[in-house]
């Protein structure tokens, strides 16, 4: 019965687009072109054939497929793609229904097509290769981000067999690797930049899909991700300082790149910004003219660095850069001596700016690096303030004025027992005990809160409770921006959560909880990590 009825289905489908996609309106044995799309009885016949194969808005699906008839109405367009289109739709109708997301991999399929329109190479492609076109289509219907990144920028077809094909975790050594052979032999700024992105996104590709299909858990994309984004911001570095040369006299001065937040601490989610702090310094006894010729030299590698990371490109996307957190913010200088950098922190920096160092990490390693980060710990770890107060004072204030929650919504990050107030617990103890405990003196929040368990600095039962949330908070975090290309403090609803879990991936979450239990799970969970919060804090 099940075979006749999807003989039934697929023989419909076939004649749905043979009849759409004809250019002129001729008769086939049921369907013509004018009828199935002015015939009402017609399209709900097709809506009911699509309810059946799994999509859960028939009607939106049926519009969808109706849109696809445009492309092949150009005046340019050959015959052979017109012809290749429609020998494949069926069999891509019946894969579609199949991902996690029918409905969401349809209307992916019509951005996608939409896009690349009539490319007879790419159906003859699809056509040929069924692994191919099913790889594409999981996508499709099961992650809004790599879909958009396929949607914008199908250079990166090519690269997705590779990608399903290569080891999940690649290390440092076989990134750098990478990365030569991909910037081997580019001459000029713009070859070398392009390189550089497709490194990138061929990377992101890779981490994407096998994340997707449950191989990597968030910590290790975390730390994939850091790895590839370090890469890329040596070598533009590198590049910068060659384009600079050329128009400005080399100084030959110690130069670093501080990396914050999420980089620093190598704890990235795929849309995370570089937060970047950049520092130079010269001897003691330095000439007016020599501060004076560093700092406009640097300032000038720091925006090249900066355009490099930054432009929009056709081969994809590059990094969002943020220097926000320099001395003095946004109105402060892009690059700053560490001399001005250590008198700024003594003298004139807020109670979080300090909070912002314990993520902070040097990733060129030189004479400088390293009395920077001697200078870090000396801050950070012996700043006399009343942290308790300020970091309450500072997530009371970011709860009322960010996290928006309502009745049944919670905000995943800045909400009540959200990640912020992890995040913050485990900074309020590394700022209170760090100067005596130099264990706890770590970047990755994870790691920290580890530490501060075997220190004895929280009860093992309230450490545990942190770990646990941050670890499943964590990871529906990287999921809601894999699959929705989501940040995680937009408001979540209890059906969003279920929606979530089940569409998870290809593979299972990594969490013996069901659907059905998922919602009060969570909440329970962060009632206990708002519970530990307010245990410590007040």
């Amino acid at each position: 019965m099940f075979y006749f009825q999807l003989g039934k289905m697929t023989s419909f489908v076939h004649h749905l687009f043979k009849t759409l996609l004809h250019t002129e309106e001729t008769e086939t044995k049921e369907f013509s072109l004018k009828g199935l799309f002015t015939d009402p009885k017609l399209k709900e016949e097709g809506i009911a054939y699509l309810e059946k194969l799994g999509f859960k808005r028939p009607k939106v699906a049926y519009e969808c497929i109706s849109n696809l008839k445009g492309i092949f109405k150009t005046p340019y367009i050959s015959k052979r793609a017109h012809n290749l289109f429609i020998s494949i739709l069926p069999e891509v109708l019946i894969e579609i229904s199949q991902t996690i997301n029918p409905d969401l991999g349809l209307i992916h399929l019509e951005e996608f097509i939409s896009r690349i329109g009539p490319r007879a190479g790419l159906y003859a492609l699809l056509k040929e290769n069924p692994h191919l076109r099913k790889l594409l289509l999981q996508i499709f219907g099961a992650s809004k981000f790599l879909s958009t990144l396929f949607i914008k920028h199908f250079q990166l077809f090519d690269n997705l067999i590779e990608a399903s094909e290569s080891i999940p975790v690649k290390t440092e050594s076989k990134l750098k690797e990478a990365l030569n052979v991909a910037i081997r032999d580019k001459t000029d700024l713009e070859e070398k930049i392009e390189a550089l992105r497709r490194f990138k996104n061929e990377e992101v590709l890779r981490i994407g899909f096998h994340d997707l299909a449950g191989r990597l858990s968030y910590l290790r994309v975390s730390q994939q991700l850091s790895l590839v984004a370090e890469l890329c911001l040596k070598q533009a570095l590198f590049w910068a300082k060659e384009e600079v040369n050329r128009t400005f006299s080399s100084l030959n001065l110690p130069f670093i790149i501080v990396v914050l937040g999420k980089l620093g601490s190598q704890e990235m989610a795929y849309e995370s910004d570089l937060d970047l702090l950049f520092i130079y310094d010269y001897p003691q006894d330095a000439e007016l003219s020599l501060k004076q010729n560093a700092h406009v030299y640097f300032v000038k590698v720091a925006q090249r660095l900066i355009s490099i990371l930054t432009l929009p490109h056709t081969v994809g996307p590059g990094y969002k850069v943020d220097t926000r957190l320099r001395p003095s913010g946004r109105f402060g200088p892009l690059v700053v001596s560490l001399e001005s950098f250590k008198s700024y922190y003594q003298n004139q920096a807020q109670p979080w700016e300090f909070q912002t160092l314990l993520k902070a990490r040097a990733i060129i390693e030189n004479d400088l690096s390293e009395k920077w980060e001697i200078l870090r710990q000396d801050l950070v770890y012996g700043k006399e303030v009343d942290w308790k107060e300020e970091i309450r004072n500072m997530r009371e204030r970011i709860l009322k004025e960010r996290a928006g929650e309502e009745n049944d919504k919670f905000n995943l990050k800045v909400g009540k027992g959200g990640l912020i107030e992890i995040e913050f617990l485990t900074q309020y103890l590394q700022l209170t005990y760090g100067r005596e405990y130099s264990m706890i003196r770590h970047r990755h929040t994870l790691e920290a809160l580890k530490a501060i368990r075997s220190g004895g600095l929280l009860k093992e039962k309230e450490a545990n409770v942190l770990i646990e949330g941050y670890n499943f908070l964590k990871a529906l975090e990287h999921r809601l921006n894999l699959l929705y290309g989501r940040p995680s403090d937009t408001l979540l609803s209890s059906n969003d959560l279920r929606e979530l879990w089940q569409h998870w991936g290809l593979g299972k979450p990594p969490f013996k909880i069901s659907v059905t239990e998922v919602v009060s799970y969570t909440q329970g969970l962060r009632q206990k990590v708002r519970d530990v919060w307010e245990k410590i804090m007040d």
